[in-house]
């Protein structure tokens, strides 16, 4: 991969798991196993059937959730701290072949990306009284 490809790989994996960790990592896999795209050796695991089904399901989950007053709330403050670690992940799978330099500075810029918090600013009030409805609305 030219190094602007695995610049832009790394950093629209990373900041599209901000927003949605589980259909990045879905969309990852099936455009690598469709034939759409070629992912770095360190990504192509996102390929196999066994991750796509895990990353599936767990999208599916996460809809849910989203739309349940209080445990939208609560998915949200826990998979803010998961969001960011998994998306320096795939930044650092991104740019592995690139060199370790390239890895570290993909992992601090990953770090900084204030997109795995902006889930939880929009509508963090939307499960409290009096309409119970609004969590839903928002999403």
């Amino acid at each position: 991969m030219e190094v602007i490809d695995t610049l832009a790989l790394s950093l629209g994996a990373a900041w599209a798991s901000g927003i949605n960790l589980y259909a990045a990592l879905f969309m990852l896999g099936f455009m690598h196993a469709g034939g759409y795209m070629e992912l770095p050796p360190d990504l192509q695991v996102l390929a196999d059937p066994v991750v796509l089904a895990a990353a599936g399901f767990m999208y599916c989950v996460e809809f849910f959730a989203d739309k349940t007053p209080g445990v939208d709330s609560l998915w949200d403050g826990v998979h803010t701290f998961i969001r960011i670690p998994a998306g320096a992940l795939l930044a650092a799978g991104a740019v592995a072949e690139v060199g370790p330099a390239a890895e570290l500075a993909g992992k601090l810029i990953q770090c900084s990306n204030p997109a795995p918090n902006r889930r939880v600013r929009p509508h963090g009030d939307d499960d409290l009284p009096p309409d119970p409805h609004r969590g839903a609305q928002a999403s």
